[in-house]
């Protein structure tokens, strides 16, 4: 059976019960970020095992803001990978040191 523009055959439309698919409206991840960090601490925000919220609550935000300074500081040198893990310890330590000090 030929359309009635002759292109081809016809299509038979078929109501359907359902209602037509809605989108998902998607997630603003960013503010969603961004307001997260400012009202709370990353210990706060990740649930699971007590040995993960302690490396949140003690290292995480250390660890990240440690590997953000030797790639700024240090990624035009060719460093060993034992030279760029110094490197990180002694800018950990460093962070160490300053947060003992304003503790007490």
């Amino acid at each position: 059976m030929e359309s009635e523009n002759g292109d081809g055959p016809s299509v038979k439309k078929v109501k359907t019960e359902s209602p037509t698919p809605q989108p998902i409206p998607q997630l603003n991840t960013q503010t969603s970020a961004q307001t997260a960090k400012t009202t709370k601490g990353v210990d706060e925000i990740v649930d699971g095992s007590d040995l993960r919220k302690f490396l949140n609550k003690h290292f995480t935000e250390e660890l990240i803001s440690g590997l953000k300074y030797v790639w700024d500081t240090h990624r035009s040198e060719q460093l060993t990978d034992g030279e760029v893990l110094q490197k990180l310890g002694e800018r950990l330590i460093e962070r160490g040191k300053q947060k003992s000090e304003t503790d007490n």
